[in-house]
């Protein structure tokens, strides 16, 4: 295992401590904590082991499978950090519009299993592997990047129409859940459009 792959399987082990930290600061309660609890496993453990064993593949069908784990977890991320902008500081009701947006996540995930519209080549290297990526990476790469954004907005637009007390008892689940998007868009969406895939 190269020195790259060591390091996404530390940097996972911080998005295990920095979110328990964060949540124990934050006092959240409720649904909020599973939720957010869920995010930070599937966002810590689940993807950087995705990411490693994908690149650690020497076989095209484990590259496969381990590269459409690594957006299947992401379509998760997307979705689930969405809904917990909802719920979190301050419940929204869900419209219509909201809906719609988790229905995408459904219809990337039947194009990612079901076509090669998604992934259309899985390429070995020894650069840690590359696919070449079909209409609907680009889609998946519009629709994350949209759930994050969205949800980090909302997140902080409610954080400021908070009173002082509250505002301080959740600012910092709000910082913690920002801060893995600003790390993962880049290297796992914006980098990968470009050609530049072994920086995953």
């Amino acid at each position: 295992m190269d020195i790259t792959n060591l390091a996404v399987l530390l940097i996972a082990s911080f998005f295990i401590i920095i979110p328990i930290f964060v949540l124990f600061k934050s006092k959240v309660t409720g649904l909020a904590t599973y939720i957010y609890v869920f995010i930070c496993f599937i966002s810590g453990p689940i993807w950087s082991v995705s990411i490693v064993m994908f690149r650690e593949s020497t076989s095209f069908d484990d590259a496969l499978f381990w590269n459409k784990i690594i957006y299947l977890v992401s379509i998760f991320i997307g979705a689930f950090f969405y809904y917990f902008s909802l719920i979190y500081p301050q419940k929204k009701k869900i419209k219509i519009y909201d809906l719609i947006l988790w229905l995408w996540g459904l219809v990337i995930v039947y194009f990612l299993y079901t076509t090669d519209s998604f992934v259309v080549q899985v390429i070995l290297n020894d650069k840690g592997n590359s696919i070449k990526m079909g209409i609907f990476y680009y889609v998946w790469a519009v629709w994350l990047t949209y759930m994050m954004v969205s949800g980090q907005m909302r997140m902080l637009l409610a954080l400021s129409k908070l009173n002082r007390f509250e505002r301080e008892q959740v600012k910092y689940i709000v910082l913690g859940s920002i801060f893995p998007a600003i790390g993962t868009i880049p290297t796992n969406i914006i980098m990968p459009a470009l050609g530049l895939y072994e920086y995953i």
